[in-house]
C-alpha cells in the first residue's frame, strides 16, 4: 500500500517554491496515491511527493499537489491537463495547474 501524504493548510508548507509542484483538481474522491503515480507513469513522481488534500472532518477535498524532480518536469506534466485520470473512473478528467 502507498502511503498517501495528508497536506493540513494551517501548517508550514512542505513544498518547495522553485516551481517543480503542480496542484490538480478534480480528483475522483477515490483516487488514491496509487492512482496519481498510475497518472504520471513516465514522470518518476514518488509516493512520498504526492499530497493529497483533505477537509478538516478527513474527507477527500479532490485536490492535490504532486512535487516534481524539476521545474522543468512539473511544467511538461501540466501537459495533461484535461487528461482522463484513469480507466477505472471512467471518462472523468483531471485539471493540472503550476503553483
Amino acid at each position: 500500500m502507498v502511503a498517501e501524504g495528508n497536506l493540513d493548510m494551517a501548517a508550514p508548507s512542505p513544498l518547495p517554491l522553485d516551481g517543480s509542484v503542480v496542484k490538480m483538481k478534480g480528483l475522483p474522491f477515490k483516487a488514491s496515491s496509487e492512482d496519481v503515480l498510475k497518472f504520471y507513469g513516465s514522470f518518476g513522481v514518488k509516493s512520498h511527493n504526492i499530497y493529497l488534500k483533505r477537509h478538516p472532518d478527513g474527507r477527500p477535498s479532490g485536490e492535490a499537489f504532486v512535487v516534481f524532480e524539476s521545474p522543468d518536469e512539473a511544467q511538461r506534466a501540466c501537459q495533461k491537463d484535461r487528461e482522463t485520470f484513469g480507466e477505472k473512473f471512467g471518462d472523468r478528467y483531471v485539471r493540472v495547474y503550476p503553483t
